[in-house]
């Protein structure tokens, strides 16, 4: 009887294994390019790798902070480099550490909802309306 209670258990484990294997999917794969400055090892990279990821994330810019007041670095994208990879393209702003608290309708929130939606417009005309994703 035991052996048959051993049994039973294996082949529940199994089954359930099997069903378990059956839902697994494969996970996307992205990569983020952070550098600024997009020198001949940045756009190889992209042109001989971009193809094999479902995303591209490219830093676009970044805002620091001085007393409390923004500064913005933008970064030059090749956008017909990233549209040859035939990836979606994302973009980052990247937020550097801010002393304050991020509060709706204040200076700073504008600014950055402000920066973010001019950085996905440009990108859109550049990119003749390719599919950017935030």
């Amino acid at each position: 009887m035991k052996t048959f209670q051993q049994l039973l258990l294996v082949l529940l484990f199994l089954s359930l294994t099997r069903i378990a294997a059956a839902k697994v999917t494969s996970l996307s794969q992205g990569a983020y390019v952070w550098q600024r400055n997009w020198n001949g090892a940045v756009r190889d990279a992209i042109s001989e790798h971009g193809s094999n990821f479902e995303t591209l994330v490219a830093l676009k810019a970044e805002v620091s902070w001085r007393a409390k007041r923004p500064e913005l670095v933008e970064v030059p994208l090749d956008y017909g480099l990233l549209k040859k990879s035939d990836a979606r393209i994302g973009l980052a702003l990247r937020v550097g550490p801010y002393p304050g608290r991020f509060v709706t309708n204040d200076r700073a929130t504008t600014f950055l909802a402000g920066e973010a939606n001019t950085l996905i417009r440009e990108a859109q005309a550049r990119m003749h309306a390719r599919r950017i994703t935030s």
